[in-house]
């Protein structure tokens, strides 16, 4: 990586002294041996009318230098133009090095939360995969709220609910709300029951568990249904179907990015 960098910056310091001299440098290559050449055959011409007796040849070998010498011009050009592409296309090779590096970087990371989210849907699942049936009021509600029938170290409702935050935490992360339609939708109408089972829970607490008043008509009628509800509509395990969906969503882009 320090290499590329190097060369990059070397690169682009040639080019700008390339940009900015390359006139001088063409003209000076060109137009020197004219010079010169010019210069030796005034000199000879001085010296036939001065009378000194000196007169510069022109050899073969002088001739091959001015061959030699104009040729560097065409094959430096080449060797140049070859550099050049040489630079640029190591530069490209590495930048799309560079940019597969990242999305593989990106895609472990993506792929990491969409385990996460498979680790909560399946804690989810275990406290909710329960036979309605059977369950009564205070069955359900010890179910969620007390430590016996704690399945994780906490109360059940507690690893819910802190699942719950996880899923729309890193569902926001990984799924995009206006393309993953399906993934949203199932989680707001997961999240939906999740606040009808809060309520009975709450319902039953404050009147059976910490005061025990006696529901008046309106609360009873209230309390009823909500139980009636979770029950008879098997609320819970409707909970389960929109995480099975979720999951198979989330195993699917984890399918696509391991490609």
């Amino acid at each position: 990586m320090m290499f590329n960098k190097l060369e990059t910056i070397i690169s682009n310091e040639l080019k700008s002294i390339w940009e900015k001299y390359k006139t001088t440098v063409v003209v000076a290559f060109v137009v020197i041996p004219f010079l010169i050449q010019i210069f030796l055959k005034l000199f000879n011409l001085l010296s036939s009318f001065s009378g000194w007796g000196i007169a510069l040849s022109f050899s073969s070998d002088w001739l091959g230098f001015w061959g030699s010498y104009l040729g560097v011009i065409p094959s430096g050009l080449i060797a140049a133009s070859v550099a050049s592409y040489q630079i640029r296309m190591a530069n490209v090779q590495s930048s799309e090095a560079r940019k597969q590096e990242l999305i593989i970087m990106r895609n472990t990371k993506i792929i990491d939360y969409l385990y996460e989210i498979k680790n909560s849907i399946s804690r989810s699942k275990i406290i909710l995969d329960q036979d309605n049936s059977k369950l009564s009021d205070k069955l359900m509600f010890d179910y969620m709220k007390k430590g016996d029938y704690a399945l994780f170290g906490e109360m059940n409702w507690n690893v819910l609910t802190s699942q719950n935050n996880n899923l729309y935490f890193l569902i926001g992360i990984v799924f995009d709300q206006s393309i993953d339609r399906e993934v949203f939708s199932n989680l707001v109408e997961y999240t939906e029951n999740m606040k009808l089972l809060q309520e009975f829970l709450l319902f039953y607490e404050n009147f059976f568990e910490s005061s025990g008043t006696v529901l008046d008509n309106s609360s009873k009628e209230s309390y009823v249904d909500y139980f009636k509800i979770i029950k008879e509509e098997e609320k819970l395990k409707d909970m389960v179907a929109k995480l099975d969906e979720i999951e198979t969503l989330v195993s699917s882009r984890i399918e696509k990015l391991s490609a």
